[in-house]
């Protein structure tokens, strides 16, 4: 008689663990842009999507708010990637 009522509200349980250990990469990776003389500035929010165009930044918290082009590396040396020219708004 307990297993026909703990099995079904252990699978509830665990449904609900689960759902929250899934992840977007694209939006919890760190980037970083270059505010000048290559200066790296860390950005936690990556909005960029699609190929072919380096992505470009607008960073609403700075002074100087861009647009900047988004890096993946702390060296300011590899884009990322967007499908348009047209740069992306971020509150970071």
């Amino acid at each position: 008689m307990k297993t026909k009522f703990l099995l079904p509200v252990l699978a509830i349980i665990f449904a609900v663990g689960m759902s929250f250990t899934t992840v977007n990469a694209a939006l919890d990776s760190d980037a970083w842009i270059d505010l000048g003389g290559g200066t790296p500035h860390k950005i936690n929010t990556v909005p960029c999507e699609g190929t072919g165009e380096d992505c470009q930044v607008i960073v609403q918290s700075l002074q100087n708010p861009g647009p900047y082009t988004l890096y993946k590396d702390f060296d300011l040396q590899e884009p990322y990637d967007s499908n348009t020219t047209t740069p992306y708004t971020i509150t970071d």
